[in-house]
């Protein structure tokens, strides 16, 4: 989910220039940890890890471990070229079973020339539990996925989520998460929770809160359920600030 900072008439000590770049400040941070935290390209990673990168059958090479009729372990090994002229290089080795499924990236990454279209280092790792309840862990650095391009600078998660239900996912669920980002602009504490019902709103969680520290203590609050705007309204120290609405960054 991407997010960007609405502008609005501000009333404030200071000229208006000067408080709206001061409320853009700590805006990105926000921005930042919003767009990372979106949980769906963690999961695509795991799921679809081809598709995440654009991989043809010949490259990356992919040597099955052990297979069963229910699980698969595979290795993806990069060292090699697209016909469209992307290369690929570093490792990726995925799990996939009833009982779970991860990946772990050994410094994977593809690219354009010099420039990096994608990477992922560290692990993913998706834990059903009963009840129809997903635990996702994630301690990676990564880019590329929808939600963040390598130009942005490479994301370092550190993130533990819940999904439920399971089944509902990515459509109808409820979510947790805690942990921390860090980001060009820094590292950013969060935790949070709320619930996505797209065939209600399709831009913005129905309800649900997040709470960020990097310097300052900020609150989101999503009110998708009543009003479907992709905004969110925004705190400062308790102190109330400009909404924080969808874009394409």
């Amino acid at each position: 989910m991407r997010f960007f900072l609405f502008t609005s008439l501000l009333t404030a000590c200071g000229t208006p220039g000067d408080t709206e770049r001061a409320v853009q400040a700590d805006a990105q941070p926000v921005v930042n940890a919003m767009t990372a935290i979106d949980v769906d390209p963690l999961v695509a990673w795991v799921e679809q890890p081809g598709a995440m990168i654009g991989a043809l059958p010949e490259c990356p090479s992919v040597r099955v471990i052990e297979q069963t009729a229910e699980s698969i372990h595979e290795l993806w090994t990069g060292d090699c070229a697209l016909a469209d002229g992307r290369t690929v290089v570093g490792e990726l080795e995925r799990f996939d079973s009833p009982e779970g499924a991860w990946i772990v990236g050994r410094d994977f990454r593809v690219f354009e020339g010099d420039e990096l279209l994608a990477g992922l280092d560290g692990a993913i790792e998706i834990i059903p539990t009963t009840n129809a309840l997903w635990l996702i862990e994630v301690a990676a650095a990564t880019c590329g996925a929808s939600n963040w391009r390598c130009e942005q600078g490479v994301l370092g998660l550190d993130l533990s989520y819940t999904i439920y239900p399971a089944i509902g996912f990515p459509l109808d669920y409820d979510t947790t998460v805690s942990g921390t980002v860090a980001t060009e602009s820094g590292t950013t504490t969060l935790n949070g929770a709320w619930s996505i019902d797209r065939s209600a709103c399709a831009d913005e969680p129905t309800s649900g809160m997040l709470s960020l520290y990097q310097g300052s203590h900020h609150g989101l609050t999503h009110n998708g359920q009543d009003q479907c705007d992709g905004c969110a309204a925004w705190e400062i120290q308790g102190q109330e600030a400009p909404l924080i609405c969808p874009t394409s960054l």
